[in-house]
């Protein structure tokens, strides 16, 4: 059975960005190759050019990126085409779900909160989609100390401490600002037309959908890392003096001495989704792992591209580290096609039990 597969790029003819240099993407024909010495059958193509009209994308592996255009203009364009070809039967690689939950950490929330096992969960987390709600939260406390997220941001950007009572209030309601002055001129009308509007409650002008994490107080920094299936990556990050962020610090190392609890538990939330390979944030907290964030599509690749080591699994269960530098594009294809295969497997014994059970 031919294995037809698409990749998807942008309207610039790019995919996905690479640390080769400024705005390098992926070498294209590389990939192309790297998946047809896999028995793929492989075009390339931009999203505009799917033709939902005369084509059926049905049984077809779709591989694709999202995007980090300023105001996710053309990232909502991208759902629309992805939610198409899972409509029509495609396989979306990885899954909708999962792009779903880039730049939006309010759904990579609401993944952890669903999909996750008991230790995901020990780093408790709030998601707010206006100021008006988490103002209202009974279960927060302007005593403790938060971490504040927009839902769209990455190396720390959109980030915040709430350390006082007065930034617990402020940077919330400054940071989800939605101001608009035509809603707003209405607002301050609407109220005056008691007879056509006898209860009036304002629409909120801060609707810019936000998390709040617990603050670990004491982090000297964590752990960057990326799992594939038969391969992590880990780099490990220091904060900056004066600071609380270690994403976008600058301050990096590749070391080999990552705990053997971290890299297991990289390992387990990896199982955890059924994905071809993931990019986790991960803190070492008093000998305990807490996972920061994740993500399944379009994370930065250095840790993978300039790492030289990786960590295998060897026969005693205890990570090893292998000096060894890889070619991004292969490495990527070659977890595609594990998970692909393994997808088809698990799909294949759902059916097989499925008809012993209803013969």
């Amino acid at each position: 059975m031919t294995k037809k597969l698409i990749i998807l790029v942008d309207y610039r003819g790019q995919f996905w960005l690479k640390t080769t240099h400024k705005e390098a993407n992926f070498d294209l024909p590389l990939l192309k190759e790297a998946f047809e010495r896999l028995d793929y059958k492989v075009t390339i193509q931009q999203f505009s050019e799917i033709d939902f009209k005369n084509v059926s994308y049905k049984g077809y592996y779709i591989f694709y990126q999202s995007s980090e255009d300023p105001d996710l203009f053309y990232k909502s364009f991208i759902e629309d085409i992805l939610l198409g070809l899972h409509l029509q039967g495609a396989f979306l690689i990885p899954s909708f779900e999962y792009f779903k939950a880039h730049h939006n950490k309010v759904f990579m929330e609401i993944l952890r909160d669903i999909m996750g096992f008991d230790k995901m969960h020990t780093l408790k987390a709030w998601y707010f989609g206006a100021y008006e709600e988490f103002k209202n939260n009974p279960h927060l406390d302007a005593k403790k100390k938060y971490v504040f997220k927009l839902a769209s941001g990455a190396q720390s950007k959109n980030v915040k401490l709430l350390n006082s009572r007065r930034k617990f209030y402020s940077i919330p309601r400054q940071m989800s600002r939605s101001f608009n002055f035509y809603y707003w001129m209405v607002d301050k009308i609407k109220p005056y037309w008691t007879q056509r509007y006898p209860v009036y409650v304002p629409k909120s002008h801060h609707r810019r959908k936000f998390i709040l994490q617990e603050y670990l107080e004491g982090l000297s920094g964590d752990f960057k890392i990326l799992v594939f299936p038969t391969k992590i990556f880990a780099l490990s990050r220091k904060i900056k003096p004066g600071d609380f962020r270690a994403s976008g610090s600058g301050r990096f190392e590749f070391i080999k001495d990552v705990p053997q609890y971290i890299l297991d538990f990289a390992n387990q939330v990896y199982k955890a989704f059924n994905v071809p390979y993931i990019g986790l944030d991960v803190a070492d907290y008093k000998g305990s792992p807490q996972l920061i964030e994740f993500q399944f599509t379009h994370f930065g690749t250095y840790t993978a591209e300039k790492a030289p080591f990786n960590f295998t699994k060897g026969v005693n269960g205890k990570w090893i580290a292998h000096e060894a530098k890889i070619v991004l594009e292969e490495e990527i294809a070659s977890a595609i096609d594990f998970y692909l295969r393994q997808s088809v497997d698990q799909i294949e014994n759902v059916r097989l039990a499925h008809v012993k059970d209803n013969p």
